[in-house]
């Protein structure tokens, strides 16, 4: 026969259960297409390989196989789509869909050969915790950007690493890691953004953000090459007190000026230097400092003003 039938046969139509291979559709001569073999619908569950479907034989595309879909567990590997001979790409692999827990590889999506990109494997995603690297996104060639990984989303605590963002070739920039988010404690470094080569600019770190104290620099926003301006550093804000150096603000490098410290605002007592506010080179002036002003008493140097 020049052309296989279409429909070869219906074998074993069940009343009770549809099983044991319902038809065998269009098995052509040139290319292994179009569904070779519904394998085994069962009633009870979807099992052993409902379809495989449009192997081509120019490019293994469009759907290999489902195998092993069954009711209790979304399992042992729903579908390889598309695998291209040109490029690995659209998802080769949807590995182990569980029902009790997302787990052991989703997908990997989109393996390119010229580059390796937009998400290689979600791996194990558990339903009781988030864990074990869920993505690793865009992993190109020429440089590497966009999301390497997404490491250990854990349900308990947010930890060891949520993402390392867009680890550019040029330019260390737009956030380096998110380290250890944890959630009893915001702590351990949560995130390095925008480290340029040219400048040191724009948020090099925020440092262990705890929850019981806002403690040990919550950020170094903005240090400049050109000048150290803009906010050097947000050190230990406690919730107990407000101490130990609120804000480092604007030190310029051509004047010292517009608020070079908050030290030490503590909550029982207004002490021990508020503000040093705009220290000019040129003139020292307008309020150099508010020293120790206590709530018992109005003591201890309250403003020199205007010198």
């Amino acid at each position: 026969m020049t052309l296989t039938l279409t429909f070869m046969c219906g074998l074993y139509l069940e009343k009770e259960r549809l099983a044991h291979a319902i038809c065998i559709l269009s098995l052509e001569t040139e290319r292994l297409a179009h569904a070779i073999c519904i394998l085994s619908l069962e009633t009870e569950r979807l099992a052993n390989a409902i379809c495989i479907l449009s192997l081509e034989t120019e490019r293994l595309a469009h759907a290999i196989c489902i195998l092993s879909l069954e009711t209790e567990r979304l399992a042992h590997a729903i579908c390889i789509l598309s695998l291209e001979t040109e490029r690995l790409a659209h998802a080769i692999c949807i590995l182990s869909l569980e029902t009790e827990r997302l787990a052991h590889a989703i997908c990997i999506l989109s393996l390119e050969t010229e580059r390796l990109a937009h998400a290689i494997c979600i791996l194990s995603l558990e339903t009781e915790r988030l864990a074990h690297a869920i993505c690793i996104l865009s992993l190109e060639t020429e440089r590497l950007a966009h999301a390497i990984c997404i490491l250990s989303l854990e349900t308990e605590r947010l930890a060891h690493a949520i993402c390392i963002l867009s680890l550019e070739t040029e330019r260390l920039a737009h956030a380096i890691c998110i380290l250890s988010l944890e959630t009893e404690r915001l702590a351990h470094a949560i995130c390095i953004l925008s480290l340029e080569t040219e400048r040191l600019a724009h948020a090099i770190c925020i440092l262990s953000l705890e929850t019981e104290r806002l403690a040990h620099a919550i950020c170094i926003l903005s240090l400049e090459t050109e000048r150290l301006a803009h906010a050097i550093c947000i050190l230990s804000l406690e919730t107990e007190r407000l101490a130990h150096a609120i804000c480092i603000l604007s030190l310029e490098t051509e004047r010292l000026a517009h608020a070079i410290c908050i030290l030490s605002l503590e909550t029982e007592r207004l002490a021990h230097a508020i503000c040093i506010l705009s220290l000019e080179t040129e003139r020292l002036a307008h309020a150099i400092c508010i020293l120790s002003l206590e709530t018992e008493r109005l003591a201890h140097a309250i403003c020199i003003l205007s010198m």
